[in-house]
């Protein structure tokens, strides 16, 4: 599978990107802002969309953020590094990724701020600035097959998040059918 983008994709991948963000005072606007770009994705990514709003709806804020802290961080039972799902945790490969990665949103002006730059949240908000064709190797060689890996973790602990995931892989999808191979 070969990712071609467009502008709405970019915007797609964004904004399901920000929901992999620490749940704080402003996730259930991130939350509205998915659904709505969920929308312009087409239906199945809207259900999967719908779905986590179903399930973070019935979390207080607190919860959400337990819940996101065992999902991600705390033991996690999936690991947000989209690297670690391809190379493992200690792997020169996965340096030499993070180090392009950092230079290539550096290049675009993107900022990781304190998050490492593999984090699914930065892949999926700044990975489709980086221009078609890195995006297309970025999306078919490292996101979609970590996403594939974080779904199966996600599914298997039964994480809200792990709608958010299916939809991540639906996007690329839809945007591989779009745009063809």
């Amino acid at each position: 599978m070969t990712v071609q983008t467009t502008q709405t994709d970019m915007t797609v991948f964004a904004a399901l990107g920000k929901l992999f963000e620490y749940p704080d005072e402003d996730f259930q606007t991130r939350l509205e802002e998915a659904l709505l770009w969920a929308r312009e994705a087409g239906p199945c990514v809207e259900a999967c969309i719908e779905a986590f709003w179903a399930d973070a709806a019935r979390l207080s804020a607190e919860n959400a953020r337990e819940l996101y802290t065992r999902s991600f961080d705390l033991a996690p039972v999936c690991v947000p590094y989209v690297s670690v799902h391809i190379f493992g945790a200690e792997s020169f490969k996965r340096a030499e990724l993070m180090t392009g990665l950092k230079a290539a949103y550096e290049r675009t002006g993107c900022s990781c701020g304190t998050e490492l730059p593999d984090h699914i949240a930065l892949v999926l908000q700044f990975g489709p600035c980086l221009g078609p064709e890195e995006w297309a190797d970025l999306s078919t060689l490292v996101v979609a097959p970590a996403a594939e890996k974080m779904n199966a973790a996600l599914q298997d602990a039964n994480s809200p998040w792990r709608h958010v995931m299916r939809a991540v892989q639906l996007a690329l999808e839809v945007g591989d059918a779009t745009h063809g191979e």
